[in-house]
Order: C-alpha cells, then structure tokens, then sequence
C-alpha cells in the first residue's frame, strides 16, 4: 500500500511521518488516514494547518489508545514549523454521523476508504452543530464576556481591527503571527449554519463556503464572505498585511464582520426558541448545554426556559432549563 501525498514537501514530510510511525506503534489497527481542509482541497496556503483525521478500526481496543496516537501526532506536530491539527475517532463512533467534511471533502492518504460505507449526518443534526457552535465562537474566539446581551459590540472598539485579530499562527519560518484565522473560521462556520439552515445544504470546504453562499442564500453578506475568502486567506494568507492600503482593507473588513454577526445572532435567537419549543429531547438539551456555557440574556430566550424550567415532563431537561436560567441571571 502506497501513501497518497499532496505534492507539498513539507506537508508531505509531516504525514508520512505520522503514518509511518502510528503504522509501527500501531500495526493492523489503523483503518485509513485523511486529510481534511485546505490540503484536501488543493488551497492550502503557507500558513493554512494541517488537519489529519485518523480512524481506528472497530472501537478502540484500549482506554488509552487515543490518547497514545495522539502523543504521537503531538510529537511530530512539536518538531514542524506546521500546525497539525488532529482528530481521532474509530470506526463505531463516526458510522452514523459522517460530516461533510470527512465523507464528501477529505482526502485519503493510507489505508482503506471507507466513506462510502458511512451515513452523512442529518441535515437537522448538521444544522443544530453548525449554528450552536457558530454561536460559541462568535463568544468566546473574540473575548466577549457573558451573559451575552444584543446586540454585539466590536470585541476590542479601539485595536486597530475591532478585536478580531487576537488569534496567532505560525508562518513558513516558525515565527508565531497576529492572524486572521478565526476571523476566517467563525465567519465561515456560521455561513455554514446559516445554508443549512435556510437552504438545507452541506459545504464541505471552505474553498465553496461563498459560493455556496451566494447561491443559497444570496443576502448583503454574500461579498464579505468572498472578501474574507480572498483577501484575507488568499491575498494576505491569514497574516496582518503591512502595506497601509491593505490595512485600511482589513480594517474595513472588520468592521463590516459586525452587521453579518449581528444578523446571524437574530438568526440564533429564534432558532434558539424554536429548539426549546419542540418536543425532541435531544435537540433541547442541546440547547440547553450551550446556554449553560454562554448564557444569552434575552426576554424571549429566558421566558422559554422558564417554561421548560417548570413544566417540562423530563426531568433531565427542567434541570438543565434551571442550570442556564441561573447562568444568566446570576453571572
């Protein structure tokens, strides 16, 4: 069996050398290695991360041997002026529940194929994770504070980007840099969600988000998706551009990333007393889990727990009405 490389040196080197070395440590039980992401996509960039996902065969034969692979990613991710960004499952957990991006965007590069044997997640459990999760780092990437109130704020109104450039990454020489790369990400994941959600469709790279985008749901924001598809990751390649021109681009950038997270949050408030108001548990407690965590402090959000709170048949989900109801008033 032969590896199936990208054709980028230095990308290449890292994955053989997980392969190489999980294939010693682990021999036979090791169903394929993919690539997900840019390189799956042939749009990486100098500075885009490496996302490798490693599948198990069956379930996992001990306690530990996630953890054990993935000191090993961990080993060669340390010595590589790479960011690798791994995922490790078996085989049992991911049979229901393939993502976009595993089944129809990644990328073997050892082993057995196996996407076709899996199911692609639900279109309404795929909305659920997208919009939840695009609420979560809308918060917490850029250091808002909770409870959440709305409208959002710019997370930093004096920096010279609005607080959307906190996040680092390493470039070609080693060296760490202010970046645009959550910036990219949680505009991007909640564009996911919000396709899902209207148009009930998957995007399974971040290459297609704006287009797809356009298409499906083809409102204002359709141009800021482009412009931080193009400008930010590949014009600028994640990186603060030093030419003041290019600046003054970005910081408008920002500045218009605002409105579109403002729209999306009117989006999620809705979306949010929907979930609470039908009767599938799951979709819920899924809810409920996330208000815990950020607790968003609105009228209508808090009048459905209430309800829930009180009246709700499991006992499970009145208690965790009553957990996020706390979070929000007590913090």
């Amino acid at each position: 069996m032969e590896l199936r490389l990208l054709g980028v040196a230095r990308v290449d080197a890292l994955l053989a050398g997980v392969v190489e070395r999980c294939e010693a440590a682990f021999p036979a039980r090791i169903r394929g290695y993919y690539v997900e992401g840019s390189y799956a996509s042939a749009s990486g960039v100098a500075t885009s991360d490496v996302d490798i996902v490693i599948i198990v065969k069956d379930r996992f034969a001990a306690t530990d041997e996630r953890e054990r692979i993935a000191a090993i990613c961990a080993e060669y991710a340390a010595a590589s002026a790479l960011e690798l960004d791994v995922t490790i499952e078996d085989e049992a957990a991911i049979a229901g529940r393939a993502t976009p991006d595993f089944k129809l965007g990644a990328w073997l590069i050892y082993g057995e194929d196996i996407r076709d044997q899996l199911v692609l997640t639900p279109i309404d459990v795929w909305t659920r994770d997208r919009m939840h999760t695009s609420y979560w780092r809308f918060i917490n990437l850029f250091g808002r504070h909770t409870p959440v109130d709305l409208p959002l704020a710019y997370p930093d109104p004096g920096a010279e980007f609005l607080g959307y450039t906190q996040r680092q990454v390493r470039r070609a020489d080693g060296a760490l840099a202010d970046s645009t790369r959550d910036l990219i990400r949680a505009v991007g994941w909640a564009a996911t969600g919000l396709i899902a959600l209207t148009a009930g469709e998957y995007v399974a790279s971040k290459r297609e988000c704006h287009v797809v985008y356009a298409r499906a749901v083809g409102d204002e924001w359709s141009t800021l998706l482009r412009d931080i598809y193009e400008c930010c990751r590949g014009e600028w390649m994640y990186l603060i551009p030093e030419a003041a021109a290019d600046r003054q681009r970005l910081r408008a950038i920002c500045a218009r990333t605002l409105g579109f997270e403002n729209d999306f949050m009117t989006v999620y408030r809705e979306y949010v007393v929907r979930e609470l108001r039908q009767p599938e548990e799951v979709a819920v407690l899924a809810v409920l889990n996330v208000l815990a965590e950020v607790p968003l402090r609105d009228t209508v959000v808090s009048a459905a727990l209430d309800d829930l709170a009180r009246d709700a048949a499991s006992a499970a989900v009145r208690e965790c009405a009553r957990t996020a109801l706390r979070q929000i008033r007590e913090r």
